[in-house]
């Protein structure tokens, strides 16, 4: 079963965000078994982060979009900041590369900081 989560910003920069998605590497849709592997930090179980209709951040590892930093969701807190009702304006495409570079730290985070095996 694929996990959508929703967010209600708009983004002028649909096609820069086309472009994001496409450099995703190695997680299935759906939670499906990517190249990582079920032993990874990151899981098996993905989400796509919707920002509107039409774009989204696709594949984002449920690990990393429920990291915490502070009590806080770290990107869902990011983007409750950006909605356009907060903003006034859609999120321009740096803020859309953001996004997913800081989905991508955190990633590196959970695998740095995982726990090795000890088999």
């Amino acid at each position: 079963m694929r996990s959508t989560s929703h967010h209600s910003a708009y983004c002028s920069a649909e096609y820069h965000l086309v472009e994001v998605l496409e450099d995703a590497e190695g997680i299935e849709a759906g939670g499906a078994e990517g190249p990582q592997g079920t032993d990874s930090p990151l899981g098996a179980t993905t989400f796509d982060i919707h920002l509107n209709d039409h774009a989204y951040w696709r594949n984002v590892p449920a690990a990393v979009w429920d990291y915490k930093l502070g009590g806080y969701q770290v990107l869902k807190k990011w983007l409750s900041y950006r909605e356009l009702t907060v903003l006034g304006r859609p999120l321009l495409p740096a803020e859309v590369q953001h996004f997913a570079e800081t989905a991508r730290r955190i990633a590196a985070i959970l695998m740095v900081t995982a726990t090795p095996r000890t088999d």
